[in-house]
């Protein structure tokens, strides 16, 4: 009897696992898929960009190459503060350099804090808390970013024109309020049916609170969102001396601060569209001519989004194959 039910139950672990195995690659070619559809019509902005790079004068250049790679110092200062586990500055710094890869695929930076979130977790520390601890961050950095963008703003006295050329259209927001509804609704009826998921939220919550209670950590927080907010600044500046435009400090830091919250809001990723229109719009009402307003602000695109993504795959790759992500 039993040898008789071998057979069947051998093809039906095979066909079980052929199953799977079908599913795999559908599972892949629809990811290689998504991935092509989000980035084939962002190689036009890179040859762009690159193509700029022959008139600009090339010590900015590498200045705003320079000032892109302390916003990672930034980024990884801030996500180590508000870890409850420490986390070694140098592979942090990594994985966020991993972070601007895996931004190429989906809005609102949500690639990035996957990575987060699963080195988090792969350095001992629960999901939650992960959760937790990246959100946090956010927290911060959102805060952070409004008092940086409202202080600008006031000091350097933006007139209303300047602002209103930062606002998105009436599409963006219409398509940011949608999902911010939906966003609602999902959290809404994930609470109502999972009240053990946010309890431990909430207790996830409750011990990252009281790490960032402790002034070391909350100094270093701190100083990680304006190392990432100086960084990104300096590097549009340069970005902009390359091409002989010279706009005050402050008016580059309102334009950045401005634009990047309207960039942030737009459903591509990385804020593609969205936020190079807000820059040189912002830029261009401030008093840079458009010339270099556009050929600066894709020279900063290209030294604070394109070339990280490159360095960001082979990072990825590398943390994945140390069993870091």
């Amino acid at each position: 009897m039993v040898e008789t039910n071998l057979p069947p139950t051998a093809e039906v672990e095979d066909a079980s696992g052929h199953r799977l195995r079908s599913w795999r690659v559908v599972i892949v070619a629809g990811a290689l898929t998504f991935a092509a559809y989000m980035l084939v019509p962002q190689f036009d902005e890179i040859w762009r960009a690159i193509a700029l790079l022959g008139d600009g004068h090339w010590s900015w250049l590498v200045a705003a190459i320079v000032a892109s790679g302390f916003t990672y110092v930034g980024a990884a200062l801030t996500l180590k503060s508000a870890s409850p586990q420490r986390v070694p500055l140098g592979r942090t710094v990594v994985v966020a350099v991993a972070t601007s890869f895996a931004n190429q695929f989906a809005p609102f930076g949500l690639g990035g804090d996957a990575v987060n979130v699963r080195y988090l977790e792969k350095t001992g520390q629960d999901r939650e808390t992960a959760v937790g601890v990246v959100a946090a961050t956010l927290g911060a950095s959102v805060v952070l970013h409004v008092f940086s963008l409202i202080l600008a703003v006031v000091w350097l006295g933006v007139s209303a024109t300047l602002i209103r050329s930062a606002l998105p259209s009436a599409g963006t927001a219409a398509i940011v309020v949608s999902l911010a509804v939906v966003a609602v609704v999902a959290v809404w009826v994930v609470a109502r049916r999972r009240p053990d998921l946010v309890e431990r939220a909430h207790e996830a919550a409750a011990s990252v609170g009281n790490v960032l209670k402790q002034p070391g950590r909350a100094v270093q927080l701190v100083a990680g969102q304006v190392t990432l907010i100086v960084a990104y600044v300096a590097a549009l500046g340069f970005s902009l001396y390359a091409f002989g435009a010279h706009p005050a400090a402050l008016l580059v830091a309102a334009v950045y601060l401005g634009g990047t919250a309207v960039g942030s809001t737009a459903p591509t990723p990385s804020g593609l569209g969205v936020l190079e229109a807000a820059l040189v719009g912002g830029l261009v009402v401030g008093g840079v001519a458009t010339g270099p307003a556009i050929a600066g602000v894709l020279t900063f695109r290209l030294a604070t989004l394109w070339l990280p993504a490159l360095i960001g795959w082979a990072a990825y790759r590398i943390l994945v194959r140390q069993g870091f992500l």
